[in-house]
């Protein structure tokens, strides 16, 4: 059931505005320069590190906590590409399907427009003091929309196959 020209529904709407949401939210970290949002990430894990190491009154020396904000921040950066690609990757699959285009169509144009976002993602980059265009993120972005996509049309599937059954 294609939409084709019919009116969207106020899911779809909702879902479309969560994408948009979404996309800003990427395009306002990325616009950030490299130091100031290192900064901000390290005060995140810093805050993590410190709450973990005082619930479960763990001693470190001063040079270890560091290294291991160091070491946690470094890591979740790279993670980071693939979990805020993921939530893009569910909120557009969603929307397209809203959108009313089924199974595989609703994944390749869910795909197109997170990868083409990941690209303009990139490119922005480029433009921002620090940061670069750097292929692996745009790798880690494709890999987090494409899981996120191939998750919810599995659910999507399973959910439609379950309601034929109960019709038998």
């Amino acid at each position: 059931m294609i939409n084709c020209g019919k009116r969207l529904t106020c899911r779809g709407k909702i879902y479309w505005a969560l994408a948009v949401v979404c996309a800003a939210a990427i395009f306002y970290f990325s616009a950030q320069p490299a130091a100031e949002s290192n900064g901000l990430s390290r005060g995140i894990v810093k805050y993590i590190v410190d709450s973990a190491v005082a619930l479960m009154n763990i001693k470190l020396a001063s040079a270890e906590k560091w290294q291991l904000i160091s070491n946690i921040n470094s890591v979740g950066r790279e993670y980071m590409h693939g979990v805020v690609f993921f939530v893009l990757g569910l909120t557009v699959h969603k929307a397209v399907t809203a959108s009313g285009y089924p199974g595989r169509s609703a994944m390749a144009i869910s795909l197109a427009l997170c990868l083409l976002y990941a690209l303009v993602d990139e490119t922005h980059q480029l433009f921002v003091p620090g940061r670069a265009f750097q292929l692996r993120d745009l790798i880690t972005d494709a890999v987090g929309s494409s899981i996120a996509v191939l998750i919810n049309n599995y659910v999507a599937t399973r959910k439609m196959q379950a309601g034929c059954r109960k019709k038998r």
